[in-house]
């Protein structure tokens, strides 16, 4: 997925088609236009954050050579949120013992896998969920969700968010799984 074009189809969900002309690059704006245009564009990066820290977490692995078996997590070079694993050079699982900041494990090379927050997109950027389930909608709704909820519209709000939930319940989880539910105070 294309960050900008999940931006445009949150625009498009909340009727805002001057918003998506101008993200689209055809035609020239108001200084309202651009505003909520980047108002939509931050409730899109809030509704990716929050995908990815309750339902589908971004994921990768880093191959690191450690003398002492103490990995950083500064050595990951992202919002690490758990270590999934560690495995050795043939494959095998190694033991992880947590510290404030790093983890312990066998000296050596190490390959681990992680899961993380992603950093803010913006424009061209590819958003790309470990989970292929996650889709440009899901997002666009629960963008749509903050939007209205920043707009002070909040009737619409519990809708679109009502949508976000029915979709990630649909897509995400199993049958005997709950949706947490958003809580705005």
């Amino acid at each position: 997925m294309i960050f900008k074009e999940i931006v445009i189809a949150a625009a498009n969900l909340l009727d805002k088609a001057d918003v998506a002309a101008y993200l689209e690059g055809g035609t020239e704006t108001s200084a309202q236009t651009a505003r909520e245009a980047e108002i939509i564009a931050r409730c899109v990066n809030l509704t990716i954050a929050q995908t990815a820290a309750e339902y589908a977490p971004f994921m990768d692995e880093k191959t690191v050579e450690t003398e002492n078996g103490v990995i950083s997590y500064e050595t990951f070079g992202t919002n690490v949120t758990e270590i999934l694993s560690a495995e050795d050079t043939a494959g095998n699982r190694l033991k992880i013992r947590y510290g404030a900041g790093y983890i312990r494990t066998t000296p050596g090379t190490v390959r681990v896998k992680y899961s993380y927050l992603p950093e803010k997109f913006a424009g061209t950027d590819e958003v790309n969920f470990t989970d292929r389930r996650v889709s440009e909608g899901l997002i666009a709704y629960g963008a749509a969700a903050e939007y209205c909820l920043v707009a002070g519209l909040f009737d619409e709000a519990i809708v679109w968010n009502e949508r976000y939930t029915d979709t990630v319940k649909r897509t995400l989880l199993g049958k005997n799984r709950i949706a947490a539910e958003r809580e705005w105070i």
